[in-house]
């Protein structure tokens, strides 16, 4: 493998590496967001909330699903662009 497609690896694995440890801290604070609302409580609107925390934690955690649904599609990309690396012998 050319030096070149060494650093356009080690660049790959490098943001692979970041979006895993992105897509953990956002896992973690969804589960917080949503161990602090009711069940169901995407199907409920801002006045069903018992306090303006609720309702903040709501958009929190909402948020936080489009990020990681953001994330994942990131990642996913990266994997297929670090593929034909993984197939090559160093």
């Amino acid at each position: 493998m050319n030096t070149i497609n060494k650093q356009n690896k080690a660049h790959l694995e490098e943001q692979k590496y970041r979006l895993e440890h992105n897509l953990a801290n956002s896992r973690k604070f969804l589960a917080f967001f949503e161990s602090r609302l009711p069940k169901g409580y995407s199907e409920l609107s801002a006045s069903d909330f018992t306090s303006d925390l609720q309702s903040q934690f709501a958009e929190s955690a909402y948020s936080h699903k489009q990020l990681i649904a953001m994330l994942e599609i990131y990642r996913n990309e990266v994997i297929k662009a670090l593929a034909p690396y993984t197939q090559q012998v160093d």
